[in-house]
């Protein structure tokens, strides 16, 4: 009798988990983007909100136990990524999936057969720009009274900040009284305010005073950085693109230069006259001093090597 009654609780459990509707991904999704707005900060809930908005329209409709690894790396290729990015998207789906395995509805994560992404080359491999030469950007882009450029080149070479977290600035981000520009958010293609890369990235960064009230007084409303034609609202990630892709293509650079060689230019700069990495790792928003040490290694030893030259030779007798 024990025997026919386990034997029929078997059975009925088969068929109860058969007769289960398969899980969409967007119905899954929702429910994890329900408990990170809970449980998790603003921020890493808006970075899940990110990549629901992108993967949904592709992924929704999809039975969760259905995805596999090789789909998410081919939806990942037309993404056209940074590979800084493609890790972070990684990342968030793999702990998406180990949700699922844990609520027993997936047998495995399929991110488990992702492509292994390979590691960020973090150090700078072309020649930055001169001091002259930034400084006949900076002329070039006054002259030609492209105020969007003046102000953005300005930043860029003052406080190393990233594109984004300069295109985010407000009036309220500045204050003049203490010369701090507070490092809140970013804009991207998805809007502004957006998630920081991490928490570092969350700052205050000193700036000269005269930089600031320059930067003011070149700006008419709210926000620093707004459209050419309409001035009272904050300038979109794609129209500020824009405008850098047209001035740069009108001035001679090195070559390899991006908007992002600026940055580096401030933290070389920096080191180069003396200021300590671990500064220089704050002020730049870097996770760890060791990201800061791998990607200026060259102008490391360099100013090793200087060292070497300043000090020594002339104790020899």
């Amino acid at each position: 009798m024990k025997e026919f009654l386990h034997q029929n609780h078997n059975e009925g459990l088969v068929a109860l988990i058969s007769d289960r509707k398969p899980i969409l991904f967007k119905d899954f999704f929702k429910q994890v983007l329900a408990w990170k707005k809970r449980e998790t900060t603003l921020s890493t809930y808006r970075n899940y909100c990110a990549i629901y908005n992108r993967f949904i329209p592709i992924l929704g409709d999809y039975p969760i136990d259905k995805i596999s690894g090789k789909e998410l790396d081919n939806i990942l290729d037309t993404m056209d990524l940074k590979t800084s990015s493609r890790k972070t998207y990684q990342r968030i789906l793999s702990t998406l999936f180990n949700d699922a395995v844990r609520q027993e509805l997936l047998e495995k994560n399929p991110c488990y057969h992702m492509r292994k992404t390979r590691g960020i080359n973090l150090k700078i491999n072309h020649r930055l720009p001169t001091k002259e030469e930034i400084n006949s950007y900076i002329k070039t882009a006054k002259d030609s009274n492209n105020i969007f450029m003046y102000k953005l080149l300005i930043l860029a070479v003052s406080t190393g900040m990233r594109l984004g977290e300069i295109l985010n600035l407000t009036r309220k981000d500045i204050d003049l009284d203490k010369n701090i520009i507070m490092v809140k958010g970013q804009l991207t293609n998805v809007g502004p305010n957006m998630p920081l890369k991490t928490n570092a990235s969350y700052r205050n960064i000193h700036v000269s005073g005269e930089v600031l009230r320059n930067i003011l007084s070149n700006t008419s409303g709210f926000y620093v950085f707004t459209p050419q034609i309409i001035t009272t609202r904050q300038v979109s990630r794609r129209t500020a693109d824009k405008y850098i892709r047209k001035f740069f293509a009108s001035i001679k650079t090195p070559p390899g230069f991006t908007f992002h060689s600026l940055r580096h230019y401030h933290a070389t700069e920096l080191l180069c006259r003396g200021i300590s990495l671990k500064e220089v790792s704050k002020r730049l928003g870097h996770a760890s001093i060791n990201i800061t040490a791998d990607i200026y290694t060259h102008w490391l030893e360099e100013m090793d090597r200087s060292a070497a030259e300043v000090l020594g030779k002339e104790f020899l007798v």
